[in-house]
């Protein structure tokens, strides 16, 4: 195959070409091209660019991940790009992306929770305000939480709410109760509202407000 052929030249043009045809069994050629020494910067992205749109193994996600913090700035976001939408094709992935002790790649597992909610994936997203120790991350994942399905998240931004030691993270749990009116955040409300203690009691009044 042509990725077998020792020019560079044709090694990019034949990641490009095999991405667009999405021929998968090309997938370890391209593997392998990223492990040769003295690769050029343009055959790296070519190379990432086409596993975004093939790769699905676990391999293909470890050799992305290598990338996402590389020192050309060009590379790393393309790596970014590949695993976004690695992820968006195989969600079984996630929790590779959580168990990365790379922050950013975390956070595409984040966002992908976030901007295409499920009930089955909020799991991952109280595992992050609850797991995650860096103030701003966790304020990250606050503000761009946009609906609740889960009684568990709804739970877990009240206790972030009243509990919190950060009065900013406290600030953006509230937040993001308020802003979804949905006829499902009224039923847990007033829900809550019924076995609710003295401060649980004042923020629900907030919360009907």
């Amino acid at each position: 195959s042509l990725l077998e052929f020792p020019g560079e030249e044709q090694k990019r043009f034949a990641s490009c070409e095999i991405a667009a045809c999405d021929i998968k069994r090309a997938v370890p050629g391209i593997l392998t091209n990223l492990k040769e020494p003295g690769i050029s910067k343009e055959l790296i992205i070519d190379s990432i660019k086409a596993l975004g749109e093939l790769g699905e193994s676990r391999t293909t996600f470890l050799t992305l991940s290598e990338y996402v913090d590389f020192q050309e700035p060009n590379i790393s976001k393309e790596a970014v790009r590949a695993l976004e939408k690695l992820i968006q094709r195989n969600e079984s992935r996630m929790k590779l992306y959580l168990e990365s002790t790379n922050r950013n790649i975390r956070e595409i597992a984040y966002m992908y929770c976030l901007n295409y909610p499920k009930a089955r994936n909020e799991k991952y997203i109280v595992r992050g305000i609850i797991n995650e120790k860096e103030n701003r991350f966790v304020g990250n994942i606050l503000a761009w939480i946009r609906e609740i399905y889960t009684e568990n998240l709804f739970n877990e931004l009240i206790k972030f709410t009243l509990y919190s030691e950060s009065m900013e993270i406290r600030m953006m749990a509230e937040s993001a109760l308020k802003r979804i009116k949905t006829p499902r955040m009224f039923k847990y409300i007033t829900k809550k509202e019924k076995i609710a203690h003295t401060n649980e009691k004042l923020l629900i009044i907030r919360l009907l407000s």
